[in-house]
């Protein structure tokens, strides 16, 4: 009875037999052989069997089904003893008594080293992809959000730096702080005015340090 011999992947060693009639290999769960392979289609091929005549067809998998390493599109027969790649999947046709020799156990051994070394690799690209992506998403989440809070900060607070989300209450405090800019010139002035030479330069210090203040005040943002 013929039967695939799994040389390669996580069930090398284990053989499928072969039944009568139509059987469907592939990495979806509803074929009849589910091969754990991630390059392997989800459903990669069919093998059809008539007494002992195996025949295996590719149904348009995205990377192909090879027999004896050249890529088939049309129904070939197998023999025993031809070599089936199923993405990183190698199968073997063989008879019952089929046994695996010392040198066939070391390639099959160095074969499967090899895949899984391109699968964990494959792996690793896709974390750095998404990893990348994830990153970039969050940065560009933080960078929303501070906008947000600015554009907050001058909507309600103004130039004053206040954030609060009563208009009233910063309107108060706008006219407050107008009101002793108005008080602290008024008083530089008549001073400057009237004053005495010592309280002439007072009045200046105190115009001066008035004009400073009302220069690092922003203007509201309307």
């Amino acid at each position: 009875m013929p039967k695939f011999v799994i040389e390669t992947g996580s069930k090398a060693g284990h053989s499928i037999t072969i039944p009568q009639g139509v059987t469907t290999l592939g990495r979806g769960i509803d074929c009849e052989f589910v091969v754990p392979d991630r390059r392997c289609s989800r459903q990669q091929c069919q093998v059809s069997r008539l007494g002992d005549q195996v025949t295996m067809q590719d149904l348009q998998s995205r990377h192909g089904t090879l027999v004896n390493g050249a890529a088939i599109d049309a129904p070939i027969i197998l023999n025993f003893g031809d070599e089936v790649i199923l993405g990183h999947t190698l199968l073997r046709l063989a008879e019952d008594d089929f046994r695996y020799d010392e040198g066939e156990e070391h390639e099959a051994a160095m074969l499967e080293e090899e895949v899984l070394a391109t699968v964990l690799e494959y792996k690793h690209d896709l974390n750095e992809e998404y990893g990348g992506r994830e990153k970039r998403a969050k940065k560009e989440g933080r960078e929303l959000v501070k906008k947000r809070k600015k554009k907050r900060r001058h909507k309600y607070g103004g130039g004053y730096g206040v954030t609060m989300r009563y208009p009233r209450t910063i309107k108060f405090i706008r006219a407050i702080g107008m009101g002793m800019f108005l008080m602290a010139f008024g008083l530089a002035v008549f001073l400057l005015v009237y004053g005495r030479p010592m309280q002439r330069l007072l009045g200046v210090l105190i115009l001066f340090l008035t004009i400073q203040w009302a220069r690092k005040v922003k203007r509201p943002v309307h």
